[in-house]
């Protein structure tokens, strides 16, 4: 039963983003970040600890909405840039002699007895 202005409000956003903004790869970070919430307008932080028992099922959905985003992201990146990455694939092969091949393959005529390959 807390009323908050607008200001508590504005409070809340600004610090929740910039709370989240670096926990995103710390684990049980979600429970830092809502202590450092509730203390920036005066909340009690007392009851917290009710929360810890059901942060790690809710860590586990964080961590699967993140990997999901950049999985997602790194796809439809490489689905709208398919075209320039071949041009480039074909590129790199005309400018290759071979596409592998050992550094001792470059200098066949100045190889050093005793060793595989040239450093």
């Amino acid at each position: 039963n807390f009323d908050l202005n607008f200001g508590q409000i504005l409070t809340i956003s600004i610090t929740a983003t910039a709370a989240s903004i670096g926990a995103a790869g710390i684990p049980q970070a979600g429970l830092v970040t809502m202590v450092i919430v509730l203390t920036s307008v005066g909340l009690p932080t007392d009851d917290i600890s009710l929360i810890i028992a059901v942060d790690w099922f809710l860590d586990r959905l964080r961590t699967t909405t993140n990997v999901l985003g950049d999985s997602l992201g790194a796809g439809i990146v490489e689905y709208l840039s398919r075209h320039e990455l071949q041009e480039m694939d074909l590129q790199g092969n005309e400018q290759m002699k071979k596409p592998y091949q050992l550094m001792s393959q470059d200098h066949e005529n100045e190889r050093v007895l005793g060793s595989e390959t040239t450093m």
